[in-house]
């Protein structure tokens, strides 16, 4: 089957191969007649009638899955990377961090996709060319990252099967990495967890937290260091990094300039850095959250010592992602398979979120089951800015803060089985941080009444 994505609205479509040939011909220059006479040239298979075809994009168009005119600049484009020959500025790695890889694939069983480049493509159809017939028919294992032009014009999504990449092996290993070796890998894939970002007088690399064996690497890290480059000109130019802007926005109703968002962060970060004085994570991040709000940044440190009772407020948040779960879930039961990672997980955190809204006010949210690995969480977003551009600052901590209940209640009431079945559920901050950034969760969730504090 193949899996239309919307994701503007968040919504799904499914349908089947010879309907995904039709689509592939709808590039803006046909009329029916000519989607049915292409696809007629281009497939061995039954071509569907003229009537079926026009039902197919009617109901297309009804989902708001079709738009009209010229193909954008976008999909003409591939991902642009850097222009980085000549930038000598530094590469600055997370203090003190090594990034150790166990290799179970979990990486590979999360996301909703993994993008190849064209040359990345070919590659991996040259080196495994069973997979997925890929081999014979690009289309068997990769379709455009959006539009309908040919995969060889811009970036593809692989296929997934059971909701892993087609080229992980059942032992957890590339396909790709076992026949060639790493440097057949997508770039994303062998760059993976590490993440950049333009702070202006220096590049940043430090972890996205959204893998188990980041959070091992704290007190088991390898000795290489997490970036080989020394400069910006050292860096593959597929490198894709995130900018800080000139305007940062706090809440709904307040931005604040570059500078003074960047003094607040060496504040934080100073917290951050001292174990001793972080206290409970998710209780601080609210507490920051609500004094952003009161406008009182300025004096920000890591003061919450214990952890929070329930609230209306928290409960509004709490719900709002209960009922985003609740969504995605239903959406993906009928096509996801069971052993599916990503549906497997939003499941636990369905029932994770569900216990924790019904808490009754005062009641204590869960506190952290390893202080450490919540310590270090912080110290890796905010060090990398990860929390830029999700929503604005005050509501983003508010979210960061009810992922982290969200995986401390998972890890209480997951069953022993599941951890002795896949060590990946030993560490539900990463799945929770996975699986929100990949489905858009805790981040394009609306809350449409006042937070209060």
């Amino acid at each position: 089957m193949v899996v239309l994505h919307d994701t503007q609205r968040g919504n799904l479509a499914r349908i089947g191969t010879r309907e995904w040939a039709l689509l592939r011909y709808a590039d803006g220059t046909r009329d029916v007649e000519g989607i049915r006479a292409a696809a007629a040239d281009g497939t061995r298979d039954n071509v569907s009638e003229l009537c079926e075809i026009k039902s197919l994009f009617t109901s297309l168009h009804q989902a708001g899955l079709l738009q009209d005119g010229p193909v954008s600049t976008l999909e003409t484009a591939t991902a642009v990377g850097l222009n980085a020959s000549r930038d000598e500025r530094p590469i600055e790695s997370l203090p003190g961090y090594r990034f150790a890889c166990h290799g179970q694939g979990a990486c590979c069983r999360q996301y909703p996709t993994t993008l190849f480049s064209p040359i990345e493509v070919a590659r991996a159809r040259a080196v495994v060319p069973a997979r997925c017939g890929a081999g014979d028919d690009v289309y068997g294992g990769f379709t455009p990252e959006f539009g309908s032009l040919p995969v060889a014009h811009g970036a593809a999504a692989v296929a997934m099967c059971e909701g892993a990449c087609a080229y992980l092996d059942s032992d957890g290993a590339c396909s790709i990495h076992r026949e060639a070796g790493a440097r057949f890998k997508p770039s994303g894939c062998s760059l993976y967890p590490v993440v950049f970002v333009d702070v202006g007088e220096a590049i940043r690399a430090t972890v996205v937290p959204e893998c188990r064996c980041v959070f091992d690497s704290v007190s088991e890290g390898s000795e290489a260091p997490l970036v080989d480059a020394a400069t910006v000109a050292d860096l593959d130019a597929s490198v894709v990094m995130t900018t800080i802007p000139e305007s940062i926005a706090v809440d709904d109703t307040r931005h604040v300039p570059r500078e003074r968002y960047l003094s607040w962060c060496k504040a934080w970060t100073d917290d951050a850095e001292n174990a001793e004085r972080v206290g409970d994570v998710a209780a601080g991040l609210w507490t920051m959250a609500g004094r952003l709000a009161d406008r009182a940044a300025e004096q920000m440190p890591w003061t919450t010592r214990s952890g929070l009772a329930c609230s209306p407020t928290i409960r509004l948040f709490l719900h709002a992602l209960t009922g985003a779960l609740e969504r995605r879930v239903g959406q993906d039961e009928a096509w996801r398979s069971p052993r599916d990672m990503a549906h497997r997980v939003a499941n636990a955190m369905l029932v994770a979120t569900r216990a924790l809204a019904e808490l009754p006010d005062g009641a204590l949210l869960p506190a952290a089951v390893c202080a450490e690995h919540e310590a270090f969480y912080w110290r890796t977003v905010l060090y990398g800015h990860q929390f830029l551009g999700e929503r604005p600052v005050a509501e983003s901590f508010r979210w960061r803060a009810v992922r982290l209940w969200v995986a401390r209640q998972m890890s209480r009431s997951l069953p022993a089985a599941r951890l002795i079945e896949d060590p990946v559920w030993e560490q539900p901050l990463a799945l929770v941080e996975a699986v929100c950034r990949a489905h858009g969760l805790c981040i394009a969730v609306p809350i449409e009444e006042n937070h209060g504090k």
